[in-house]
């Protein structure tokens, strides 16, 4: 058993890995957090990570219960020891033991302070952040055992202490990114990546000031009010492939609960093994062989219902494979010249970005601790 030191407990991410963290069956152990006071008493502070987890899952109502002694939350027999500090300045916090990971899980402009990120290393083993830092090496939960051959960037990492797994949103298009190269992996004899395009629709933070004063446009007010915004994914795309172009068109954030929704367009040119063609069934049956090896970095499913349908999926996403959605044009610009043919796959998905990102982080977890072959460590 890995003993996991949790670093924010936060209504969104923090709060869904306690609750998916099975000991027993993830073979880890989310058994201490590090979080600020709340209110002004233990006790009121512990009712408000309560309240965090009832509302995640309203099942757990009568399922939590509080040690104000202690210092402390029960679930289902599950003890987790919370301790009261501010993440930024933990220079006087000591243990007697240091944790097998750590997972910091405050904000995107924590996990891109490296010094700070450095400092958790005096509690833990090894750090993990939750968000994208093109400076840190990183654990895509997505690529996750994928072959290589035609992702030529990835490198094993020795003596790496500090990782990052990306954004939920990074997660998300390398789900789709995956299923291409799955199929490439499978049929093609070659294949090139040209240019990648992922527009995305992602549930808002429901918090912000009433009105739109501020310039800041996470202090405006959320409530019936899209908003165009931009994913850490734009980092992850040019990581991954700095050769080619990439473009995050828009991250369009509107006030929904998760899951969100993304359109992934992937162009390339490729030549089969058996020197034939790619189309729309080869593809789709490709995927729904694929997904069934892929648990929770992709599923398939031919309904298209709404969101709310797919918001207790533990998937990095869940592809929509009917005609309407997954989209494939073998010769896209109609060229006369077999060299400059230009395939285009479109991809359209449900990414959810708190229950579907927080077991990826698990399961990445799992493969770090106990997978003999870890390829998959950027630099």
């Amino acid at each position: 058993m890995k003993n996991i030191l949790l670093i924010g407990f936060g209504s969104e991410i923090g709060s869904m890995l306690i609750y998916l963290n099975d000991p027993k069956k993830d073979k880890i152990y989310i058994n201490t957090v590090i979080t600020r006071l709340i209110d002004s008493t233990v006790e009121e502070s512990l009712n408000s990570l309560k309240a965090r987890l009832i509302i995640l899952n309203p099942t757990l109502i009568n399922s939590i219960k509080i040690d104000k002694i202690k210092s402390s939350l029960i679930i289902n027999k599950k003890k987790i020891k919370i301790i009261w500090a501010d993440s930024n300045n933990l220079t006087k916090l000591t243990f007697k033991k240091k944790f097998d990971a750590a997972i910091v899980a405050t904000s995107k402009t924590q996990i891109n302070d490296i010094k700070l990120m450095n400092s958790f290393l005096k509690f833990s083993k090894f750090v993990f952040g939750v968000a994208e830092n093109i400076n840190l090496p990183a654990i895509y939960p997505s690529l996750l055992d994928i072959n290589d051959k035609f992702i030529s960037i990835k490198k094993k990492t020795t003596n790496k202490k500090i990782f990052i797994f990306g954004s939920c949103q990074s997660n998300g298009w390398m789900s789709s990114l995956r299923c291409l190269f799955d199929v490439a992996n499978e049929l093609c004899s070659s294949f090139q990546l040209l240019n990648t395009e992922v527009d995305i629709i992602h549930p808002d933070t429901p918090t912000g000031r009433i009105g739109t004063k501020s310039i800041n446009p996470r202090d405006q007010d959320p409530r019936d009010n899209l908003r165009p915004s931009f994913s850490q994914v734009s980092n992850s795309m040019k990581r991954l492939f700095p050769k080619i172009e990439s473009q995050n068109t828009v991250s369009l954030r509107t006030l929904i609960s998760p899951p969100g929704y993304m359109i992934a367009r992937f162009f390339f040119n490729y030549k089969l093994k058996n020197n034939k063609t790619l189309n729309y069934k080869v593809i789709r049956d490709s995927l729904v062989k694929f997904s069934l090896k892929n648990k929770y970095k992709y599923s398939v499913t031919d309904l298209s219902f709404g969101s709310k349908a797919y918001s207790f999926s533990e998937n990095s996403s869940d592809i929509l494979i009917d005609k309407k959605y997954l989209i494939y044009k073998d010769n896209v610009f109609k060229s006369e010249s077999p060299k400059n043919k230009i395939s285009e796959l479109i991809v359209q998905s449900y990414v959810h970005n708190t229950r579907g990102y927080s077991r990826s982080v698990i399961e990445s977890l799992k493969y770090f601790f106990y997978s003999k072959q870890k390829k998959i460590f950027y630099d």
